[in-house]
């Protein structure tokens, strides 16, 4: 698991210097009166694993209110 992390974040980070690659996006919570605002960045690189990741796999990386989220595409509990 800790492999799949660090190729994952690798994938990521090349991608990321590009700055036109970013999405920003908003999320309104009405019953707080609340606005998260979220950036992501999906890598173009991709990594191909054995079961149970079986399959061509893009990272992504998220950020929001000072928090950093690394994603996968595929993967088991």
């Amino acid at each position: 698991m800790r492999k799949l992390f660090l190729m994952l974040l690798l994938a990521v980070v090349s991608r990321s210097a590009m700055a036109d690659t970013w999405k920003y996006t908003e999320s309104k919570d009405e019953m707080r009166s609340t606005v998260t605002k979220y950036a992501t960045n999906e890598s173009i690189n991709s990594v191909n694993f054995d079961f149970p990741y079986q399959g061509e796999q893009h990272g992504t990386i998220e950020l929001f209110d000072k928090t950093v989220n690394l994603l996968y595409q595929k993967g088991a509990d």
